[in-house]
Parts: structure tokens; sequence; C-alpha cells
């Protein structure tokens, strides 16, 4: 999983390991809860290190996970797979904010932040705390094998079925080790060659618009959302010729029209599309619909159907391709 990405998680829980020295940061209504603030193995969201995602909500709307920069590689599961994070040696940085659990449309997903941050001052503002709390200490607070034993049992006389039972038992074992790579990168591939990496000002305006129709399908996007859609359509290796500034302001143009008036801002949208209508660039153009629906982790029923308005512009059919994220 790259520095950025988001995914759904589609498991019910999100474990971590209990006994690495991780503290866990929660929000409610937009500030961090201080008086949540507290050690993994302290945390009353994460009992043996197993955070239950239905037990945060009324308590939680996101939750940092943050850890000092020395802290040993580990991994983070969920998913039935892994995010492995890499240890690392900073010798100005002193902390890292590693991954943050956040509920967006109903949905809980994880996002790897990999963001290294010099003081406790710095990540209060960084986190938005509305008060000083010194996250480095906690991060150096040591656990003892004692203290795991205790946790592990406690989640196992606990259990409510023979399924937690079992994850109890193995509550730190090691899953499959994934990256997760892109629906879109994956596709990729099958164009290379059929689009020239020239400037062309129509295809750059047809792009972004594409990518603002998707942030929009719902008719609202965060600035958060909007700036995570923008680093993944700057990424892609088509657009790479053009200057960041210019890609931003294009993107920024069409985002503002469909705040302003959805429906004339996709109508003013599909006029830069239909250009490339049973061209090579069509297909990309749908393709990079798909890629920029899924950077949150799915494509859901709101997108699904921009992208279809989006490929039947276009002439290129989505059915095969929405069957299969």
């Amino acid at each position: 999983m790259k520095k950025g990405q988001s995914t759904t998680i589609s498991t019910s829980s999100v474990q971590l390991p209990h006994g690495t020295s991780l503290v866990l940061v929660p929000v409610q209504n937009g500030h961090v809860v201080q008086e949540d603030v507290k050690p993994l193995f302290k945390s009353r969201f994460s009992p043996g290190g197993v955070i239950n995602l239905k037990d945060l909500e009324g308590h939680a709307e996101k939750v940092h996970v943050i850890s000092s920069t020395d802290t040993p590689a580990f991994f983070i599961d969920f998913n039935n797979t892994s995010l492995t994070v890499d240890a690392l040696t900073e010798a100005q940085v002193k902390i890292r904010v590693i991954a943050t659990l956040y509920l967006h449309n109903s949905q809980w997903k994880i996002r790897f932040v990999d963001e290294l941050i010099s003081d406790n001052q710095k990540l209060g503002a960084y986190l938005k705390a509305l008060t000083p709390i010194d996250y480095l200490a906690m991060c150096s607070e040591k656990h003892d094998a004692v203290d795991s034993l205790r946790n592990q049992a406690s989640s196992i006389i606990n259990a409510r079925g023979s399924s937690d039972v079992k994850k109890g038992l193995i509550e730190l074992g090691g899953g499959l080790k994934s990256e997760g790579v892109s629906l879109f990168n994956k596709m990729r591939g099958k164009l290379n060659g059929k689009i020239k990496k020239v400037k062309n000002e129509s295809f750059l305006e047809a792009a972004c618009a594409v990518s603002a129709m998707v942030a929009f399908a719902d008719g609202f996007a965060s600035p958060e959302e909007q700036a995570k859609l923008l680093v993944a359509l700057q990424s892609t290796d088509e657009l790479s010729i053009y200057p960041s500034k210019e890609v931003s302001a294009t993107f920024q143009k069409y985002v503002s029209v469909l705040k302003d008036d959805k429906l004339m801002g996709e109508g003013h949208a599909v006029k830069s599309i239909v250009s490339f209508a049973g061209k090579p660039e069509a297909e990309f153009l749908v393709f990079l619909a798909v890629g920029i629906a899924s950077a949150e982790g799915g494509v859901d029923q709101d997108e699904r159907e921009v992208i279809t308005r989006i490929g039947s512009k276009l002439g290129v059919s989505t059915n095969d391709l929405l069957g299969r994220v």
C-alpha cells in the first residue's frame, strides 16, 4: 500500500501489533479527543490490539495511529491482508503518523499516511488538537509481555463465538502481505503506445473534467477528497508532461463549476469529453474515471452511474469494467 493510498475496510475490525508502542489518537467533531489519546495497550478502543470498528461509532469519526520513528517494523491486519509498516531511522524526526482510520459515507476506510513530524507541537497542529499533549512520551511507554498475555487472555475469555476464540489465539500472527495496486494502474498498461505523450490542452481538459465529475458523483466532495483525487490525477504517466499547477488549475476549474451547479457543471464537463469519442483516448478516460473512483477504496453506486454516462458519451462500454470493481 503506497503512501497516501486509502482503501475501504470490509472486515469488522483492524488488528494492530499489541506489543508495539503505538498510540491511538481518536478524533470526533473535527477535534482530538484528549482523554482517549492513549498507547495502544491502554486504549479502550483496542483490547488485545484489536480495533472493533463498531466500538468507535459515536466516539470517534477518525483514529490516527502514531508511533516514534524508532518503532520496529510491524503489520496492520485488515481485509484478510496486511499493511507492512517498515522501520525507520530518522535522526531529526521523532514522531510518525502511520495510518488513519476514518468514517466516510457510513464506511470505515484506512489511509496509509506515513507522515514524519519533528516534535509534539507540530504534531498537535497537524492533528488540530485543542490542547498540548505529550505524544512522544506516550510513544515511549513500554509494554511488557505480562500485560500482553493478560489482554490476549481477556479477548479470548470474552469471545462471542468460535471464530472470535480462534482470532484471539492467533491475533499476533501475520497475514498475507500485499501492497495493493490500484485498478487503474493495472489496466493502464493496456493502453501503452496508444496515447502519445504530447501536450494537448483539450486532452488535459477532458481528463480533468472526467476526474471532477467522479469527485462530485454524489453532489459533494470535501477539500480533503479533492486534494487526494488531484494527487491521483497528477500521478498518472499520461499527464506527467503537464506542469502540476496547470493540472491543478484545470481540475479546480471544473470542480468550481460543479460545486455551484452540478447539472450545469456536468454539462460543461461533458463538452470537454465528447471530442474524444471513438479515439484511443476514450478508453483511457474511462479507465481514469474508474481509477479516480477507486482511489478511496471502492466504486459506489453514484460513481458507477457517472462512469456509465462518461462511457456512453465516449462510445466505450463500461459493463465489463464495472463488473470487476
